[in-house]
């Protein structure tokens, strides 16, 4: 008899809450059943009385014990490299010069080639149907604000149906951008995207604090007019706020706002400090004081049935790596070279070293890709991060992301970075919620209590 080996025990008054994640269970059990799985994982002789047996076939049922975990595919397995999904990052010009800005966005204006586009498109429409994937995915986002290289995008827009239809492979097209929109491109946007990222940090007050135009004017307005004519049109987005020292303590004002306006899907994001904020990390919110706020925007995320999330908390999600940058982002710089991740776009960024995987070569007409770069990629799993291995977030935050633990000094630690305590400290009062019946918000996650008496 043995136990599973991804389960976390966590205190719960005079009871305990038992959490396994790949089992997608959380069990309340009281004291007696904690120490019949520490007779177990000792390999001691087990009492035969009724509540010992009833308790052990009622563990056996949820497959905590005599049963193997399923751990979630590992897509870093296979090393090929096939991706059926662009994004590109059309320029590193900027109309707004957000105080925080992760790329520096407008000091430089580069703009991608709608030739070294197109075969980024001819090689993602060959991948696809090479792998049988009926749909290909093409993104617009930033380096800069995408949509500032208008004519590129209406272009690529075409390309990509021509041979949409020459492959018999249908588009899927998303972007993000900083709201800064003309009617005319909202709803072009609106007629011909499937998704839109909209990025806007707030009220008022909040938003042109952080967001100001090169000018140093407020974009607030500008962006609420985008918002409304999506609102208008019944347009799918969601919106993306970067919550600063500035902001934290206004969150809950921010869902109300957002709710009230009608946005379905809102993510919150800590900011961290990096490109523009880079010598000012006081711009960075304490760990403590986002969670305790976060905390207080679900229930009026819920109560507004609003989807709210932060990267830093997963519960709906099983993975052993933290995103795509880690296996098959193919994302285009202005520059014309491949990265794994937007926040790194430029060649001349330290960590371009690392996260740039390719580049179109002129001579050969197509890209070619460093495959030491990915390799070192694709081996960050949480499972070669030893200091994530008692974590409870571990499946769920499977290592947080990448880059900010590059930016740190590490790629393969994430624990310095203040999104760890988050995961952790958001990640266990899910669970506690969840195990106490106060939230039914995460379905996949089984909840029950097993306390013998």
């Amino acid at each position: 008899m043995k136990i599973i080996e991804e389960l976390c025990v966590l205190p719960d008054g005079d009871n305990y809450i038992l959490y396994a994640p790949l089992r997608r269970t959380i069990l309340r059990v009281n004291q007696d059943v904690v120490a019949l799985l520490l007779k177990i994982k000792a390999g001691k002789e087990l009492p035969k009385d009724e509540l010992t047996l009833r308790a052990i076939e009622n563990l056996r049922s949820l497959k905590i014990i005599d049963s193997e975990d399923s751990f979630p595919v590992d897509v870093t397995s296979n090393n090929e490299y096939k991706p059926t999904n662009v994004t590109f990052l059309p320029t590193s010009d900027c109309n707004l010069k957000c105080i925080y800005c992760y790329a520096d966005s407008g000091t430089l204006s580069k703009y991608l080639s709608v030739h070294i586009a197109k075969a980024a498109i001819d090689f993602v429409f060959h991948n696809a149907r090479e792998r049988n994937i009926p749909k290909v995915q093409i993104g617009f986002l930033g380096g800069g604000e995408p949509f500032l290289a208008w004519r590129f995008v209406k272009d690529i827009f075409e390309y990509s149906h021509s041979k949409s239809d020459e492959f018999d492979i249908s588009t899927y097209f998303t972007g993000v951008t900083n709201g800064m929109l003309s009617r005319e491109q909202t709803l072009w946007i609106s007629k011909n995207f499937q998704y839109l990222n909209v990025s806007v940090d707030g009220t008022q007050a909040v938003h042109d604090k952080h967001r100001p135009t090169k000018s140093n004017k407020g974009s607030f307005e500008r962006v609420l007019k985008t918002l409304t004519t999506l609102n208008d049109q019944g347009f799918r987005y969601g919106v993306r706020s970067t919550i600063s020292s500035l902001s934290v303590d206004y969150m809950t004002s921010i869902v109300e706002f957002f709710a009230e306006l009608g946005v379905s899907r809102i993510h919150f994001e800590p900011l961290f400090a990096c490109g523009r904020c880079r010598t000012n990390s006081k711009l960075a919110p304490a760990p403590k004081v986002f969670i305790d706020n976060f905390i207080k925007c679900l229930s009026i995320a819920q109560s507004t049935e609003t989807d709210l999330f932060c990267s830093a908390i997963r519960l709906d999600t099983l993975s052993s790596t933290f995103c795509g940058a880690l296996n098959n982002n193919f994302y285009i710089t202005p520059e014309g070279y491949v990265t794994s991740c937007t926040e790194v776009s430029l060649v001349d960024e330290p960590l371009s070293s690392t996260f740039f995987i390719g580049k179109y070569d002129q001579s050969a007409k197509g890209f070619v890709f460093w495959d030491n770069r990915r390799n070192l990629l694709t081996s960050r799993t949480v499972l070669n991060m030893p200091k994530c291995s008692k974590c409870i977030a571990k499946w769920h935050c499977a290592g947080a992301c990448p880059v900010k633990a590059a930016y740190e000094g590490d790629l393969f630690d994430a624990t310095r970075l203040a999104n760890c305590e988050i995961a952790r400290e958001l990640t266990e009062y899910h669970i506690r919620t969840l195990a106490s019946g106060e939230a039914n918000y995460l379905p996949r996650v089984h909840s029950q209590s097993i306390v013998p008496t």
